[in-house]
């Protein structure tokens, strides 16, 4: 099957915009609120001594009228042309992350196709399926695609069912230690894409998929440039159930671990590394709570 003329049904198209343009507005929303003194900022830059202070979103509506013409005629500044510029670049950031991202592991795992083929694959925190079914078509002997959110796997079971192959997909979440052990039973190699910087537990979980003794691990790593301290920790917002850590809270602490921390555990755990390869991923400059690389994707295999 030539995939890259397969086209994606209605069904599917429609998933994508009823579930993610939803979350797409709420981290415009969180990223728009966070840049208030950024817009203040702007605003003492482009303001003349007798105009009032603007200290807030919501202050510039109670600006004289002449004023308020003036920023958006001359100086093409108001909360709404902000809020548009703001999701502009969280839109062009994300597109260009994923571009990146994807990109990179596709040439990864063709470059190791024998941890794949005639495999059976577990992929772990899923989302829309795209690398489960990235392995399926790469002749993996089955694929096991798990994600916390039905909807993730709505859209997973939608576009298996376009590219017509042959994936399981089960709604698990990845902080259930005990059923990550089941899952991995009888896997050759476990898929770690995505997910392990926005989590606390890494050790946990870890600890579940390692201790099955699967022959190959694929882990994409968070990272930055003097791997000091070996995991970094930071907030982020937990509206995108990511994980069951991202539950019923406002913002999380989640840790980014280095390349040595995860050579250090996999090495406790019997594996050696036989490849890794670093990227960098796009900055934002509307994304204060953002640190985007380098990035790092890693194959450990036992023994």
């Amino acid at each position: 099957m030539n995939v890259s003329n397969t086209p994606l049904s209605e069904h599917t198209k429609n998933l994508f915009t009823q579930i993610y343009e939803p979350i797409f507005e709420q981290y415009t929303n969180f990223y728009y609120n966070n840049l208030e003194s950024e817009f203040v900022e702007k605003y003492n830059v482009i303001k003349d001594p007798t105009w009032p202070d603007c200290t807030a979103y919501s202050k510039f509506a109670k600006l004289p009228d002449a004023i308020k013409q003036e920023c958006v005629d001359v100086h093409n500044f108001s909360p709404k042309i902000y809020y548009e510029s703001v999701k502009r670049d969280f839109g062009t950031y994300h597109t260009q992350t994923h571009v990146t991202i994807n990109d990179t592991i596709v040439k990864f795992i063709r470059k190791h196709i024998d941890v794949i083929e005639n495999k059976n694959v577990i992929d772990f925190a899923c989302k829309d399926g795209a690398v489960s079914c990235l392995a399926s078509l790469y002749k993996a002997h089955s694929v096991l695609g798990m994600d916390v959110r039905q909807d993730n796997i709505d859209i997973a079971c939608s576009i298996r069912q376009d590219l017509q192959l042959d994936i399981n997909f089960v709604l698990s979440n990845l902080h259930d230690y005990e059923t990550n052990k089941i899952l991995c039973k009888d896997k050759d190699t476990a898929l770690l894409f995505g997910i392990m910087y926005h989590v606390h537990d890494h050790v946990d979980i870890i600890d579940s998929i390692f201790c099955n003794n699967v022959k190959n691990i694929m882990i994409e790593s968070g990272i930055y440039e003097d791997e000091q301290p070996l995991i970094w920790w930071k907030t982020e917002p937990t509206f995108e159930l990511r994980s069951g850590w991202h539950d019923s809270k406002n913002e999380i602490i989640v840790g980014f671990p280095t390349i040595s921390w995860f050579d250090l555990i996999a090495n406790y755990y019997g594996y050696t590394k036989i490849n890794q390869v670093t990227y960098n991923i796009p900055s934002s400059k509307n994304s204060p709570n953002d640190h985007p690389g380098p990035r790092a994707i890693l194959l450990y295999k036992k023994g």
